[in-house]
């Protein structure tokens, strides 16, 4: 290496899961509808315990660059539950996340780290992302995660709180739906912070959902305004050429292809997208100059949930667009 120390990159910093208690409470399914305005009886109730440092070690890859981005986790886990109406909200004191489709049970919230250790499936797919963003969003330390899945008369919640703010309390058993509006349907997952210093992130948070979402057959609104599924469209967008939509061999998106420069290589930048967000950005020098916005769902992803894996499926939907 001619003298010159390579540097190693920093560790992450650890999850802090020790600072955290969740616990997974389960409502009944009733014999006769519930009337309006009242809750179901809780008729069982569990707490989630690990070993924490064997937990921490087989989970430590399992992290996200940036905890940030634990939004577009549940954005993907979202997607992966069929949702086709999404919500994300700002709150007096956090972030609240809605989405329709298929719920969580309390099975799964019982154990909502499990489908790191399973193998990659689509139906796993969904628990996986979810449990990455669980992971990311720790590292942002709020003093509350809830997660109310379920209708009313079948419903699961589960409650993550910092341990000094759930000894201050006393208990979380059966609050969060005696303390907001809950969902008729499907799932909605909010963020509370008791200091300023954790709300601040929530603008950024917003932006990060809208600017990466895209190809997604969902309606998803941002703090009240809807945000296009083709990012070509987007109004900031400058037109650049005629868009032609793409869709071949479980691929979809657009592709614009321009004749380059004079003296200048051509190049292809690609868009990559997967269960409606931006992945990554490819550029390629090549003898066709292009510009493409590209998805399909069950590309593979690093570990790091940031970028898509370049094997021969990513090859195969670029060679689609030539």
């Amino acid at each position: 290496m001619n003298g010159i120390a390579v540097k190693p990159a920093p560790p992450l910093p650890r999850v802090p899961l020790e600072k955290f208690e969740l616990t997974v409470v389960r409502s009944p399914r009733p014999a006769a509808p519930i009337e309006p305005g009242k809750d179901s009886v809780l008729v069982e109730s569990g707490s989630f315990r690990v070993d924490v440092s064997r937990l921490l070690d087989k989970l430590s890859e399992h992290q996200l660059t940036d905890p940030r981005d634990f939004i577009l986790c549940w954005l993907r886990c979202a997607v992966a539950s069929g949702a086709r109406r999404v919500k994300l909200d700002p709150t007096p004191d956090g972030l609240e996340l809605r989405f329709n489709g298929k719920s969580f049970s309390a099975g799964e919230l019982d154990n909502p780290y499990a489908a790191l250790l399973d193998a990659d499936t689509p139906e796993s797919r969904r628990g996986r992302h979810f449990a990455y963003g669980l992971l990311g969003v720790q590292r942002l330390e709020p003093d509350r995660v809830e997660v109310i899945s379920g209708p009313r008369n079948n419903r699961a919640v589960l409650v993550m709180e910092g341990k000094a703010t759930a000894q201050k309390q006393g208990t979380v058993m059966g609050v969060p739906w005696r303390t907001e509006p809950q969902p008729s349907e499907g799932t909605a997952i909010r963020l509370h912070w008791r200091v300023s210093a954790g709300r601040r992130e929530v603008p950024g948070l917003l932006a990060r959902a809208s600017d990466a979402f895209g190809l997604a057959d969902l309606e998803l609104t941002v703090d009240g305004r809807p945000i296009p599924s083709h990012p070509w469209e987007a109004p900031s967008r400058k037109a650049t050429g005629k868009w032609a939509e793409v869709s071949k061999d479980g691929w979809r998106g657009a592709v614009c292809h321009f004749i380059p420069a004079p003296q200048k290589l051509p190049t292809a930048t690609i868009h990559l997208y997967v269960l409606g967000t931006l992945m990554d950005n490819i550029t390629r020098h090549q003898y066709s100059a292009f510009e493409a916005y590209l998805a399909r769902d069950d590309l593979a992803l690093d570990i790091s949930q940031t970028k898509v894996v370049e094997n021969e499926k990513l090859e195969q939907g670029i060679r689609t667009l030539l």
